[in-house]
């Protein structure tokens, strides 16, 4: 709701609130006549003019606002390539608790909307791209339906859960190529045979200081952070794993290194942070990432975890618009000895003995 006073200069000043949950609501406002109005979303809006406000005495307006009718907009999510339904959900955007998950069996879906135009938007992730459509609701709608496409994507699991990945710790500091890591450094290694990552093979990784690897160049060189991130973040870096993101500083190999390893027999690219310090110093991190080629899964694995309050544990698409997090400021409660597995997901195949349906 807002209040509003034209002043002799003709200039308008506007004051707005929220009101509470049981629709209360209160201005300090100066001496003057008002027009307030108040909007509410399924209520017909109402503006009362020359509402007088005096000084030091307190001015009460009730409103009691008329509800809209309330009609239905529902439809199907599928697959946009495939003839099946989706688990998804369905929300209006910027309309509170207008969200509806789909019936998964026949991927049908309702929603209760006041007239007006609204921007829906439906996604099943990870898997799918969502997709947006606008409608303008008169009356019931029906056939209001949404082909996600498939999308290159990760799913994570953990050594806690039953069947997720076993920890086994892969110590490659006897065999493995030592990088004496500068503070904010990155170093450039080619992968044999590759590695499919969302979808898009690389030959050449890029080890970063601040634990994560990524198979984009960061440029310049000095901006090579990734810390204290929440991801998806489309600014860089993106392209990236980030194993323990957080701004280290191994300093030349004086407070920890980095070592990295193809073991061809076992096709796996291992990148290992060995006892490498926080900025400035202190708080040595022991980790590793793991490449695997054979099914293009991603391993996180912890050795040592001294202070992960900042960290960020994830996965980031090319573009960085979207992406799977484990851990943003340690939510995932990292510890010695746990394992992370980010597993690569492209759709949904969920019966494929559901008809078809016609998708606009």
């Amino acid at each position: 709701m807002s209040i509003s006073r034209q002043l002799t200069s003709g200039r308008t000043i506007t004051l707005t609130q929220t009101t509470d949950a049981n629709g209360n609501y209160s201005f300090v406002a100066g001496e003057g006549t008002y027009n307030v109005r108040v909007d509410a979303y399924g209520y017909n809006a109402m503006t009362t003019t020359g509402v007088i406000v005096a000084w030091g005495q307190a001015t009460t307006q009730v409103f009691s606002l008329t509800a809209l009718p309330v009609y239905t907009v529902s439809g199907q999510v599928g697959d946009a390539t495939l003839p099946i339904y989706l688990s998804a959900k369905v929300e209006a955007l910027n309309v509170p608790g207008a969200v509806a998950i789909t019936n998964p069996t026949d991927g049908q879906y309702s929603l209760a909307l006041a007239p007006g135009t609204y921007t829906l938007r439906a996604s099943s992730e990870p898997g799918y791209a969502p997709v947006t459509q606008v409608v303008t609701v008169t009356g019931n709608l029906t056939g209001v339906n949404f082909g996600l496409p498939p999308r290159d994507d990760y799913v994570w699991s953990d050594s806690r859960q039953p069947g997720g990945p076993t920890y086994e710790w892969i110590d490659i500091t006897g065999s493995g190529t030592v990088w004496n890591a500068p503070d904010d450094g990155q170093l450039s290694v080619s992968i044999p045979g590759g590695f499919t990552y969302y979808g898009t093979n690389y030959a050449t990784l890029y080890i970063n200081s601040n634990g994560w690897v990524g198979f984009s160049a960061i440029s310049p060189p000095s901006f090579i952070g990734g810390g204290n991130k929440m991801i998806p973040f489309e600014g860089p870096p993106n392209n990236a794993i980030y194993g323990l993101s957080e701004d280290l500083n191994a300093s030349n190999g004086a407070q920890g290194r980095v070592y990295y390893q193809y073991l061809s027999d076992q096709n796996l690219y291992v990148i290992e942070y060995y006892q490498v310090q926080h900025w400035a110093s202190g708080f040595p991190e022991t980790f590793e990432i793991i490449l695997n080629q054979t099914d293009n899964t991603v391993k996180v694995q912890y050795e040592t975890v001294s202070w992960p309050d900042f960290t960020t544990v994830g996965v980031e698409s090319s573009d960085g618009s979207y992406a799977t997090v484990y851990s943003y400021a340690n939510s995932a409660r990292l510890e010695a000895g746990r394992a992370v597995l980010f597993t690569p997901k492209r759709g949904t195949l969920m019966n494929s003995l559901y008809l078809p349906i016609a998708l606009q």
